[in-house]
């Protein structure tokens, strides 16, 4: 398995500015000593270090393009003098199963996590009438 840093969830956990945003995983951290989580807090002076923690699965699937489309027969339009009918649906960026959240394993290549969102869902739907 694959496994990159991911530097935005780290930045959510570990960062040091004011009015940063915050993980709501920081409720379960690490705080006093004895305490048992899964969220560490690592930090040498001022500074956070990186740890394997901070590693995740860099697997992911996904749909890109889906298209379905239907033609009703022909003996069922003619008394109604049509040609023919056909319905389409088409779908674009369909679904992704990662373990990152809402960020997109697909658009980095350089070993961590970036500010790349999954692309647009977009759903089409069509109908094509011949008389």
């Amino acid at each position: 398995m694959v496994k990159i840093l991911d530097g935005v969830y780290r930045t959510l956990l570990y960062g040091n500015y004011v009015g940063q945003a915050k993980s709501a995983n920081l409720e379960r951290a690490w705080k006093q000593a004895g305490d048992i989580t899964d969220i560490p807090r690592i930090e040498i002076g001022k500074s956070y270090i990186v740890t394997d923690n901070d590693l995740i699965s860099a697997s992911y699937f996904s749909v890109k393009n889906i298209s379905l489309g239907y033609t009703l027969p022909s003996r069922w339009l003619k008394p109604a003098g049509i040609e023919s009918v056909r319905f389409t649906a088409t779908g674009d960026n369909v679904f992704m199963l990662t373990h990152l959240k809402g960020m997109n394993p697909q658009y980095n290549f350089t070993g961590g996590t970036d500010f790349a969102y999954v692309p647009t869902r977009t759903i089409t739907f069509g109908i094509n009438v011949k008389f």
